[in-house]
């Protein structure tokens, strides 16, 4: 994915939490303009805010496996 916009962040789930951020668990999710939105799920915790511009590349979280996840 590339650079863009921090527009939605969810902290505070826990693992395996199944029905916290949509099921999507702690997320984050990027617009790169152009109607163009990226959610990255499941994550441990995120390190970004909303408003954050965050470069390709740049880490904007800790991955995990919050939310509605299977194989655990």
């Amino acid at each position: 994915a590339g650079a863009g916009t921090v527009v939605k962040v969810v902290s505070g789930c826990a693992d395996v939490s199944y029905r916290c951020g949509g099921g999507y668990g702690n997320h984050v999710i990027i617009d790169h303009g152009n109607g163009l939105q990226t959610l990255y799920g499941h994550m441990t915790y995120p390190t970004v805010a909303v408003g954050d511009h965050v470069s390709q590349g740049e880490v904007i979280g800790k991955m995990g496996r919050s939310g509605n996840v299977r194989g655990i």
